[in-house]
């Protein structure tokens, strides 16, 4: 017959070493998966609560039985706990909480107050039972879907452990036994012996839980690995459907030598090197670059930022054109090597249209200011009781402002032997000049000049500006035209008046000799005065 010490012996020796398997499962996958803690405090609980019961009669009975039995049922909650937590099924736990209370409570009497083996006996089955029923259902009908096949071996060891403490309280109710825990009959030594092995199987069945669930995360990587292939190859393939049909020239740079390592037909077409050629040399080799000055500054740039947006720089081609194109870079690390993924924009057709766009745009500038000019010299012409010596000093001054350069032009207006001076430039050779006339006859001149300190290539009038120049001498000489003509008719319009006075006073004096002697006496005055 096999003594009862004996097997709670190979039971603590079984213990420890589950315990061990236990405490390298943890260690290994503690971060893992949650749980596992209380898996190992569990076995640790255990393994001391059958050290305590086998030091019975040498421990107090308080120790050797109330707190090893209680070890036994609130480790088994702690493993319900680690279970719940692996699953991802947490639940409150006041329930067992209250159970472990009460079978303490129940324990202690019946060792302290009335001592019973029986009854202890009796009191941690059912509160085993309690438990693991928990724990059978936690395993059966809680756990995810994916999780259902890999936890149903644990859910058929707590069944069996739930069987196991129905048939001890049968038992211990239908047969008589010793109060001597070590005294033991067969069938309750029997059935230690088949709850150390159904512990053996528990910890066999928790690391088979773990490297299933391993299996499965393996096998997600390996999905989630294949996901992010293909994912990648289609990523690649789109880049490089990208790359070749781009309509910018794309090119793929080593950072430091300028050697090429890809680019696109886009680039072979702008720089009329073969996809072979490039590929074989730098870009410095290439000499795209007329001015290396603007490399060295663009890889400046890259080194701090990283990357560039917008540079503008002109690109030599194998004909040996010069291209305004605009580069966008980034720095981008391939196999541990720092790289330049460029983007070459060809803006040469754009900016010919800028600078053609500039040139009208600062004709239309000149031709405002003229037509301001214009206007202006309407105005002072039309200005009520101006004189013409106004008119002249002020018409000029409006001529250097309407000039294309302005700050350089000097102008002046002669009318007989008086002169009209604007602007601060000395008189140069290079000069404008156009007669005023008063009808046929030159009565004056009015020039523009550029000073002699400015290139003679920069100084050629524009035809507006010689248009110019004919605007306000024809202007000019209609004003002059249209004073003379005034004072004319002034200076007639007295002479009648005159004549029309001497007339009354002849009639009065009815002296047809005094008459006439007095009309041409004043005829002769009248016609000796000098005009105005």
């Amino acid at each position: 017959m096999i003594d009862m010490r004996t097997v709670l012996i190979s039971y603590i020796v079984s213990n420890a070493i589950c315990a061990g398997v236990i405490g390298a499962l943890w260690y290994q996958n503690r971060r893992r998966f949650p749980g596992l803690g209380f898996w190992l405090a569990d076995f640790v609980m255990q393994f001391v609560a059958l050290l305590l019961a086998t030091l019975r009669g040498i421990l107090p009975d308080l120790v050797s039985m109330v707190i090893s039995n209680a070890l036994i049922i609130g480790g088994t909650i702690l493993l319900l706990v680690g279970l719940e937590r692996h699953i991802g099924k947490r639940s409150r736990q006041i329930h067992n909480v209250f159970l472990l209370v009460v079978f303490i409570a129940v324990h202690t009497y019946f060792t302290i107050v009335h001592p019973s083996l029986e009854a202890r006996n009796i009191n941690l089955s059912l509160a085993f039972l309690a438990v693991c029923s928990q724990g059978a259902w936690l395993m059966f009908g809680r756990p995810p879907g994916e999780l259902r096949s890999i936890t149903r071996g644990l859910g058929v060891v707590f069944v069996a452990y739930c069987l196991v403490s129905l048939v001890r309280v049968f038992v211990d109710l239908a047969v008589p036994g010793s109060e001597d825990l070590f005294q033991s009959n067969v069938y309750d030594t029997g059935l230690v012996m088949v709850s150390q092995m159904l512990f053996v199987v528990l910890t066999f069945g928790l690391c088979l839980m773990v490297a299933r669930r391993l299996v499965l995360h393996l096998e997600d990587d390996i999905l989630e690995r294949q996901r992010a292939e293909a994912a990648l190859r289609t990523s690649e393939e789109k880049f490089f459907k990208i790359f070749q049909v781009s309509p910018d020239a794309i090119l793929i740079s080593h950072m430091e030598s300028g050697r090429l390592v890809e680019v696109n037909d886009s680039f072979c077409r702008m720089s009329g090197y073969t996809r072979e050629e490039t590929l074989a040399r730098s870009t410095i080799d290439l000499g795209i670059w007329p001015n290396s000055q603007d490399r060295e500054r663009l890889m400046a740039d890259l080194r701090k930022n990283r990357r560039v947006r917008d540079y503008e720089g002109d690109f030599n081609t194998r004909s040996g054109a010069t291209l305004s194109t605009q580069y966008s870079c980034e720095v981008i690390d391939l196999d541990g090597e720092l790289y330049v993924m460029a983007i070459v924009r060809d803006v040469s057709e754009r900016k010919r249209y800028e600078d053609a766009l500039q040139k009208q745009t600062a004709a239309l500038f000149e031709r405002v200011k003229e037509l301001n000019s214009i206007s202006e010299l309407a105005s002072l012409i039309e200005t009520p009781a101006i004189s013409l010596e106004e008119i002249l000093r002020k018409s000029v001054e409006l001529l250097p402002p309407a000039m294309q350069y302005p700050e350089s032009v000097g102008a002046k207006l002669v009318l007989g032997t008086q002169a009209y001076v604007a602007g601060r430039s000395q008189e140069s050779d290079h000069r404008l000049r156009q007669d005023i006339l008063d009808g046929q006859a030159v009565v004056g001149s009015l020039e523009a000049w550029y000073s002699p300190q400015i290139r003679q290539e920069t100084l050629l009038f524009l035809e507006e500006e010689k248009n110019l120049l004919y605007i306000f001498a024809e202007r000019l000489g209609q004003v002059i035209r249209r004073m003379r003509l005034d004072a004319e008719l002034r200076h007639r319009t007295e002479i009648l008046a005159a004549l029309h006075l001497a007339t009354l006073e002849m009639v009065n004096r009815f002296d047809v000799n005094d008459i006439l002697q007095t009309l041409l006496q004043r005829t002769g005055t009248l016609l000796d005065a000098p005009h105005v």
